[in-house]
């Protein structure tokens, strides 16, 4: 039930780790969370890509992509858009206001003007419900999933998405990008 979690704390919550300054402390976080999604979606027999990669037409990096089998990236990071089938924008701890939640809905409605066949997906692993700024699919307008809600001390209060519902949605969106 908190296998993400686990992994990720198992990742950062180490003697050196610790000893980084704060913001780096994100960063290195920020970069866990993202690798432990991958690995779940990947052991599921997603096509995922690695982390940080670019579309050749859009001027922006993903955290992730879900891409067709068969797709083939310049220097293994730069995907055709024909290839790419889901776009992942990825959190450990949310989004920390207005503008950066408008931010993730400009950066979507890019994609999908753009290219109308790509979903895309915001995933957090943690959030507070009553945060006012809190995204959710109604005020992303794209799919939303939040593993856990925290209470106001950051403890886990409720597990609220699964894995195998963001599996599920992925794999309904981008049919070919699983394994044969």
């Amino acid at each position: 039930m908190y296998a993400i979690l686990d992994d990720i704390w198992d990742a950062t919550e180490t003697e050196v780790y610790k000893q980084f300054r704060a913001r780096l402390r994100t960063k290195v976080r920020g970069a866990a969370t993202v690798e432990v999604i991958r690995s779940h979606l990947c052991a599921t027999g997603l096509c995922i890509s690695p982390r940080d990669v670019y579309m050749s037409d859009i001027p922006t990096e993903f955290d992730l992509l879900a891409v067709r089998r068969s797709a083939r990236p310049r220097c293994g990071i730069i995907y055709d858009p024909a290839d790419v089938k889901v776009v992942f924008e990825i959190k450990f701890y949310g989004v920390w206001g207005k503008e950066a939640v408008q931010e993730l809905q400009e950066r979507f409605a890019k994609v999908k003007a753009k290219h109308g066949h790509i979903q895309c997906v915001y995933i957090t692993v943690l959030e507070r419900k009553n945060f006012k700024y809190c995204v959710t699919s109604e005020s992303l307008g794209a799919k939303a999933f939040t593993l856990y809600w925290v209470d106001n001390k950051d403890r886990v209060h409720e597990v609220a998405d699964s894995r195998e519902s963001v599996v599920e949605w992925v794999r309904s969106a981008s049919p070919d990008s699983q394994s044969p």
